[in-house]
């Protein structure tokens, strides 16, 4: 589980952000590395995924913002290919 090992401290907390919203944030770091940068790939093309839905625009920044910041930590030992 990739935010485990990261610590899962939010780097960018919104103050209404619920306990749902970590959950999605949780559910995507139980993935793969290849699949969470498909995600990441998919939410900087604007794309919608079954764990996006119903989040709102900055929701959906947040989001990937976070999953920039965890997936930095990994850049060496986990790849795209």
């Amino acid at each position: 589980m990739i935010c485990a090992r990261f610590g899962n401290k939010p780097a960018y907390p919104l103050r209404h952000l619920g306990p749902f919203d970590r959950y999605r944030l949780e559910a995507l770091c139980e993935k793969s590395c290849r699949q969470v940068w498909q995600i990441i790939d998919v939410l900087e093309q604007g794309g919608d995924l079954p764990e996006t839905q119903g989040l709102s625009a900055e929701e959906r920044r947040w989001l990937l913002r976070e999953l920039k910041q965890i997936m930095a930590v990994y850049r060496d030992r986990c790849s795209t290919a």
